[in-house]
């Protein structure tokens, strides 16, 4: 009896909170609650700076959250890892063109994507112009491009991919040059400056001695020699480094969708890998 009353009360048990469950989903449903959008990988791409000759043209690839290709356009895209926000750059005639509300209009700042960056909230988003020691940083609204506020970054190096970052909606990661590391690419020597969006005059070194930056949902890699190595803050690790992917693992050149990407399309180089929600728009 003690037996055969124990696995009752195991089965009603059981009942009870699949009956929970199942009310708990209709519950989702009547409130419109779901699954969040899902994730989306834009992977930009061009020839090898070795190639002169019949170069191909640069192209922006789209990839679902599980990395099946579904095309291919020249527009480039800057996603933000945890919202539908997302920069889209078209150049035309050697100026940059932005998508907002449905339409093309110039952009804030005149330059690639290499130089963009938006916040994993999608709430706000930057953008680098100049040269040093005159480099200023735009930080403007992603949905609509409007100015937000303009930072001078004397030090300023952004030039190549992962040199911009946003740690939070208020903390932006940048590259600068630092005469106390030792050279690196173009015989310069870089560090990774942090400055606040809410108090631009508070800027300092975040990482001394690299040369970029990448920022997952709980890592940040920090990248030197053009990219071919990365540490996540304990060593170096000789592999070229492109971002981190939706579940926060490192995409390098033995990253499995990288090594297909490149088996497609032989004749590409990859250069920037963008992961977000799926844009709220196309």
């Amino acid at each position: 009896m003690v037996a055969g009353g124990a696995i009752g009360k195991g089965s009603i048990l059981k009942n009870v909170v699949s009956n929970l469950l199942i009310i708990m989903a209709c519950s989702c449903c009547l409130l419109g609650i779901g699954p969040g959008p899902s994730f989306e990988y834009r992977v930009w791409a061009g020839a090898p700076p070795n190639v002169d000759l019949n170069r191909p043209a640069d192209s922006t690839f789209t990839y679902d959250g599980g990395w099946h290709e579904k095309g291919s356009s020249s527009d480039q895209w800057v996603l933000s890892r945890n919202s539908q926000s997302f920069v889209r750059l078209r150049a035309a005639q050697g100026h940059e063109s932005y998508w907002a509300h449905g339409v093309w209009k110039p952009a804030e700042c005149n330059v690639g994507p290499f130089q963009w960056a938006v916040a994993p909230s999608g709430h706000v988003g930057a953008c680098v112009t100049g040269d040093h020691p005159s480099q200023t940083i735009h930080i403007v609204n992603p949905r609509d491009g409007t100015r937000i506020a303009l930072i001078p970054v004397p030090t300023g190096w952004v030039e190549g991919r992962n040199t911009i970052a946003f740690a939070d909606d208020d903390h932006l990661l940048f590259a600068a040059l630092d005469d106390s590391c030792p050279r690196d690419s173009m015989r310069l020597r870089y560090s990774i400056a942090e400055v606040s969006v809410a108090h631009p005059e508070q800027i300092h070194i975040a990482f001394r001695c690299a040369s970029g930056v990448s920022v997952g949902n709980s890592h940040v890699a920090y990248l030197r020699k053009n990219g071919t190595q990365y540490s996540l803050g304990n060593g170096w690790i000789d592999d070229a480094f492109y971002g981190f992917d939706k579940d926060d693992n490192a995409i390098t050149d033995d990253y499995p969708a990288i090594r297909q990407f490149k088996a497609d399309h032989p004749s590409l180089a990859v250069w920037l890998v963008s992961v977000g929600r799926v844009p709220s728009s196309p």
